[in-house]
């Protein structure tokens, strides 16, 4: 099963919450070979944006950020050497083919970048932990099926799904 991760929705893994439950439950099935998460690079540059925001130009909560960000990176970089972990990159065609969400409406740019990189990848399911992404389910029923993280019936329906794999 591939499930695209968007870049807040990294952040919970790191979060004692049922969300933060999920997305590390996620992250073991990985490393199990049962799941393949899917992002881009976008994801990762908006999870460090996200850490940066949240730091307050605190210099010790800078320390953590920085911290937290080598922990996921490792934990990336291990998924990664087992086929688990794939980062879409930001090229052109990807960029220009996104747009596309945006013109016809659908979409602003940075959500256009998720959801063509979760199509482009064949994901099974979407992930979102960012509550202003609000990601009409119905509209991309046939490419993957969206779940978020600020949702209690979501989250109940993945956690379902992922302990059936």
């Amino acid at each position: 099963m591939k499930i695209y991760l968007e870049g807040i929705a990294f952040l919970f893994y790191f979060s004692s919450t049922p969300s933060g439950d999920v997305v590390r439950k996620i992250f073991r099935k990985a490393g199990e070979g049962k799941v393949t998460i899917v992002t881009s690079a976008w994801s990762m540059n908006q999870f460090i944006d996200e850490l940066i925001f949240l730091s307050k130009d605190s210099e010790e909560e800078l320390m953590n950020a920085r911290l937290i960000w080598r922990i996921l990176e490792r934990e990336e970089e291990k998924l990664a050497t087992k086929n688990a972990f794939l980062e879409v990159g930001l090229t052109n065609p990807l960029l220009d083919s996104s747009l596309l969400y945006v013109i016809n409406g659908f979409l602003t740019a940075e959500q256009a970048i998720h959801v063509f990189s979760a199509r482009l990848r064949g994901c099974d399911a979407f992930l979102i932990g960012d509550e202003r992404f609000q990601l009409n389910k119905e509209r991309w029923k046939d490419d993957f099926d969206a779940y978020h993280l600020n949702d209690e019936n979501d989250r109940k329906q993945l956690l379902n799904v992922l302990n059936k794999l």
